[in-house]
């Protein structure tokens, strides 16, 4: 994701981006504390907190077995 592509969210949907250490990825967060939004190169995904929760838990087995 695009400098200016995460500027422009960030006006119409009144969140936060933040970057990532990797180029491209970007998370978004509101204000309210429902959710995240994890935007890439290849789409975006609006996550609820106790998955966001669930995916950072999961995530690092299922890339170590499945793609590693």
């Amino acid at each position: 994701m695009q400098d200016m592509e995460a500027y422009r969210i960030e006006n119409a949907f009144s969140v936060r981006a933040i970057d990532s250490s990797c180029r491209g990825l970007k998370y978004f967060v509101d204000d309210d504390r429902r959710g995240i939004v994890i935007a890439g190169d290849r789409g975006m995904v609006g996550l609820t907190l106790k998955q966001a929760g669930a995916l950072s838990e999961e995530l690092p087995a299922i890339i170590e077995t499945q793609l590693g």
